[in-house]
């Protein structure tokens, strides 16, 4: 039992003393440097009409503008959305008429 305390001590103080072998040279990096981040291309006329939709029908917008997503993608040939202002100022508008159309 002994010898078993003295061996952890002694493994102890030598991993311990491990730190004194390096001397006083900093560690080299390894890593690379981080990469900057991406820039997103924030288109700030939409934006401000997103910003617009009141806060309790935004979940709801959402779901709508998926519905309109998922009809377009089901007709052949069919283009992406042009989400523009007054797309989403439309689709609000609709919307408010229509709420039926977040259900698909």
């Amino acid at each position: 039992m002994r010898f078993r305390i003295a061996a952890a001590v002694a493994m102890v103080a030598a991993l311990g003393g491990c730190d004194r072998l390096k001397g006083d040279q900093p560690a080299a990096k390894t890593e690379a440097p981080a990469k900057p981040a991406p820039k997103k291309n924030v288109n700030q006329p939409v934006e401000d009409a997103l910003s617009q939709i009141p806060p309790t029908m935004r979940v709801t917008y959402q779901k709508a503008f998926a519905c309109e997503v998922k009809r377009n993608n089901a007709v052949k040939g069919s283009k992406a959305i042009n989400v523009t202002p007054d797309y989403v100022r439309g689709l609000m508008e609709r919307l408010k008429e229509k709420p039926g159309l977040a259900d698909c």
